[in-house]
């Protein structure tokens, strides 16, 4: 038996598919982080964290641990590489989230674009005959905020009326599967 899980944190990447702010119709948030393998801070990591810690799991050849990122040909409609690659996170519970100084925030929504960092454990599972590697997100730390609804987007100004409470930081420890 090699080793179970291993927690690991990503270089800063960017954003697809976010379901952070609320879960999923699964019961499940997630997350898609983009990275460069050529940029040189994430060709050390893939090289000296990410892939050594494929290699001691209980399924190292299962490396579906990430793919090539793929997006559509304006033109033809095709799915054509990026060049990129795409790791794809997953939680059963609500997400811990950081800002870049490390400060505990609640209702940050996080949108398409946005760059983060991702601290997660890579675990090994077998359920139902599947064999495999995941990675259960333990915190996002936010380094820069896009898109995500704002009242103004939405047509609304400023009314009377209710006022939200300042953001009060959760202490919840990461969730670790």
């Amino acid at each position: 038996m090699g080793n179970n899980s291993a927690k690991l944190t990503t270089p800063i990447g960017t954003v697809k598919f976010p379901q952070v702010s609320r879960p999923d119709a699964k019961g499940k948030y997630g997350i898609a982080l983009v990275l460069d393998p050529k940029d040189p801070v994430a060709a050390k990591w893939f090289k000296e964290e990410l892939d050594p810690a494929i290699a001691a799991s209980e399924h190292p050849k299962y490396k579906k641990v990430y793919k090539d990122d793929k997006s559509k040909n304006k033109d033809s409609g095709e799915l054509e590489d990026t060049g990129l690659v795409i790791l794809n996170f997953i939680s059963h519970y609500p997400i811990n989230l950081f800002d870049s100084k490390g400060t505990a925030v609640e209702n940050v929504d996080i949108g398409w674009g946005s760059r983060v960092r991702v601290s997660f454990t890579l675990k090994s599972f077998e359920a139902d005959g599947n064999k495999g590697l995941t990675k259960y997100i333990r915190g996002i730390q936010v380094i820069e905020l896009k898109g995500g609804a704002s009242a103004e987007s939405c047509g609304f100004g400023e009314e009377d009326g209710y006022v939200a409470e300042e953001n009060k930081a959760k202490k919840d420890v990461p969730w670790d599967e």
